[in-house]
């Protein structure tokens, strides 16, 4: 059967086919409903009583856990005196330290500007090649190359972050100012 008129062929090409195989409006709302009903049953309502019950019973575990330790001898040291025991450092240390961050950021940049220097380079031979082979050869290097410089990049600012935190970390471990000049 040949349609002649347009909208007709759309109508039973896609319309028509769609209604027939359709849910209707009804079971659509009856579904969702049904869907929402589950939704209820497993959702837990939390009140103030539910939250001070469960915080006590958590606070009681931890208490227990703590008791248990003592029994054993195993005492929990605090972050602060772990800290305190291991800081203990001389003036040589703190030096030492300085030249070793000092030459660390000094390598990454001296790294971070060879791969720069090697970028530019073969972005000139990229511009300079007509044969495009070589030009994917050259340009595959531009892409390690270029990942390689990121990644420096990144080891860089680490390493200078960590330059600049020194002195507050000397200062909190009791070191003198002059130490790390």
């Amino acid at each position: 059967m040949k349609f002649k008129n347009f909208s007709l062929r759309i109508f039973f090409g896609f319309i028509a086919p769609a209604l027939l195989f359709s849910q209707s409006i009804v079971d659509v709302a009856k579904n969702e409903k049904e869907r929402r009903e589950k939704v209820k049953e497993k959702a837990r309502i939390i009140t103030n009583e539910i939250l001070k019950r469960e915080s006590k019973r958590e606070i009681n575990i931890i208490q227990n856990i703590y008791q248990n330790l003592e029994i054993y001898g195993i005492k929990e040291e605090t972050k602060e005196s772990q800290e305190n025991q291991s800081e203990k450092k001389d003036e040589a240390y703190w030096r030492n330290l300085k030249k070793e961050l000092e030459e660390k950021y000094r390598k990454a940049q001296e790294y971070a500007d060879l791969l720069q220097t090697k970028l530019n380079s073969l972005w000139m031979d990229f511009y300079a090649l007509d044969d495009p082979y070589q030009r994917e050869q050259v340009q595959f290097r531009i892409q390690e190359t270029t990942e390689k410089l990121e990644k420096a990049k990144d080891d860089l600012a680490k390493a200078k972050k960590e330059l600049d935190e020194l002195p507050e970390k000397a200062r909190k471990a009791g070191a003198l100012p002059g130490w790390i000049r």
